[in-house]
């Protein structure tokens, strides 16, 4: 739940305002160790004036009880406190995403010691542009401005053994991973593509190393499948199929039919939602076969499906 409160909103603001400092001084406390209990109280009397000076200020929680608020003003992000309770629970995900979804946020300043912001802004793919010694009310503690990129989908090319992939990516995770070229080439993907290495990119550049290293690696990072109610049931239902095994379509069918409670799926639909399936390898749809061992439709190409089956086989994964 996001309620976003404008400058018109002051009202609004002013009757959570407790709920708010409750939020600012929980997550303060959690994670700015750095400050002394004079500190906190001090800057404590001017967070109030803060909350109401921000252009926009969206918070997330539940119907009852705010958690967690964001601040802007222009494309830069001025405050970010979830409640020390909740946090880990993805709703600072959930309010970075949003500004930078609707607003284009493109910096902020987050204290040098408080390395779990520093941290969490990485992921985000901001980067250190400047330090100050002091921070914006004169106090001794360095801060450091990152900026970001913005971009609709971030992408990246990787040479595998069997041709050139692209990787494309978007702020909540992996969106594609194709052979050049192959059929459906970004079929999924709708909008500008800038060519930048992400925080996302480059974790998946890494599974593919492991991957084409013979190591087994688990998945750290997001995918977003966008496709059919049944065409997403298919792709993950790919998770069951183990390395350097195979399936039929028919075998695949019969598992969508028990873990997604379907009937009468038929081998024939999930052939066709493999062929649309946007992340190659990582889901491995080259695992599934036809009857007899016969290698059918794949859409980087045969060649590539009867490669990555032989390789797979070549000894076991770490």
């Amino acid at each position: 739940m996001f309620c976003d409160y404008g400058k018109e909103n002051l009202g609004k603001r002013k009757e959570i305002l407790n709920d708010l400092l409750d939020i600012w001084e929980s997550a303060v406390r959690a994670t700015h160790t750095f400050l002394s209990e004079s500190d906190i109280e001090e800057i404590k009397k001017v967070v109030p004036l803060a909350i109401e000076n921000v252009e926009r200020l969206i918070v997330t929680g539940f119907t009852s009880k705010p958690v967690g608020f964001i601040g802007i003003n222009g494309k830069k992000i001025e405050m970010l406190f979830i409640h020390n309770k909740y946090r880990g629970r993805g709703f600072g995900s959930e309010l970075i995403n949003y500004v930078l979804t609707n607003f284009h946020c493109d910096e902020v300043c987050v204290n040098e010691a408080n390395e779990g912001a520093h941290g969490f802004y990485k992921i985000k793919d901001f980067v250190d542009v400047d330090r100050h010694e002091l921070d914006e009310d004169g106090r001794p503690f360095p801060i450091i401005v990152m900026k970001r990129e913005y971009y609709e989908f971030a992408a990246s090319y990787y040479d595998s053994p069997i041709g050139k992939m692209l990787i494309v990516s978007d702020i909540e995770g992996l969106k594609g991973l194709y052979f050049v070229g192959q059929e459906n080439y970004l079929r999924n993907i709708k909008g500008e593509i800038k060519f930048i290495d992400t925080y996302i990119n480059n974790k998946v550049k890494k599974r593919l190393d492991n991957y084409f290293d013979h190591k087994k690696t688990d998945i750290n990072f997001n995918m977003v499948l966008e496709g059919t109610d049944f065409e997403r049931d298919v792709w993950r239902a790919l998770s069951t199929v183990s390395y350097g095994e195979t399936i039929t379509y028919g075998e695949l069918a019969k598992i969508v039919e028990k873990i997604f409670n379907r009937k009468n799926v038929s081998p024939r639909a999930v052939g066709r939602a493999l062929g649309k399936n946007p992340i190659s390898i990582i889901l491995p749809c080259h695992r599934v076969i036809g009857q007899n061992n016969s290698l059918t439709g794949y859409a980087g190409g045969l060649e590539r499906k009867k490669w990555l089956l032989n390789f797979e086989k070549q000894e076991p994964t770490d």
